[in-house]
């Protein structure tokens, strides 16, 4: 998963820029019915979520036409009001059930990561050298794109991917075998030197929002490549 750039930082909903069809809250709300949920610490919160959603949705259409109708030239903003703070308490709710749901939802996919490792650990091979090594940077990534990321965490998690960066590098050096086998490796291998690089200006306790900015953009760049990667079946 990119992170940065148009992406949030945790903590901050995302603007919906175009809406899919059939619209989301609606295929939220259809899945209240069912009885055998896949991901259950996520669909617990969704019927309340899109309660809350459709809410936000109605008040802002009301207020919408409230003040495009100058409603409140004839009733000195008395519907203004009370349309506000039904809008800023069904807002406050949908915030602290994103970030419900978005700590649930890294959970599953923490987990699903974990799996995929142990899985690949078995054979021990270039790959899982490469897996180990994204996981540990993509929870590098998600410390870097807190809204105040904690230079002791930065610094801890950076150690570990720059560590599973050189395992992986000393094990593709090891086996070139399995490098030419794998398509596109050498250009992921490049971005994840990159990468790795730019970490060391992260081990200061005073990190710089450029070195976090830079971090971001070759983290993007190396999931990029990573996602170009072929590897032998």
């Amino acid at each position: 998963m990119r992170l940065g750039g148009d992406a949030p930082r945790v903590g901050r909903v995302p603007s919906i820029l175009f809406a899919s069809n059939p619209d989301p809250a609606e295929v939220c709300w259809a899945a209240r019915a069912v009885v055998a949920p896949t991901m259950p610490e996520i669909d617990r919160l969704m019927p309340r979520y899109a309660e809350v959603v459709n809410s936000l949705t109605r008040r802002i259409q009301e207020m919408d036409r409230y003040y495009k109708d100058k409603e409140y030239k004839r009733d000195a903003f008395e519907r203004g009001r009370s349309l506000h703070s039904g809008f800023v308490s069904d807002h406050a709710e949908f915030l602290k059930l994103h970030d419900e749901l978005a700590n649930s939802i890294d959970a599953l996919l923490e987990k699903r990561d974990d799996d995929v490792v142990e899985l690949e650990s078995v054979v021990a091979g270039l790959r899982y050298f490469v897996l180990v090594f994204l996981r540990d940077s993509k929870q590098l990534a998600g410390e870097l794109t807190k809204n105040k990321p904690d230079p002791a965490r930065v610094a801890e998690l950076g150690k570990t991917a720059r560590e599973s960066h050189r395992e992986m590098s000393v094990n593709s050096t090891a086996h070139p075998g399995q490098v030419d086998e794998a398509f596109m490796y050498s250009a992921f291998k490049g971005r994840a030197d990159t990468f790795a690089e730019s970490l060391r200006r992260l081990e200061s306790r005073r990190v710089l929002e450029r070195d976090i900015g830079a971090a971001i953009n070759n983290y993007n760049a190396m999931i990029d490549a990573a996602n170009l990667v072929q590897w032998p079946r």
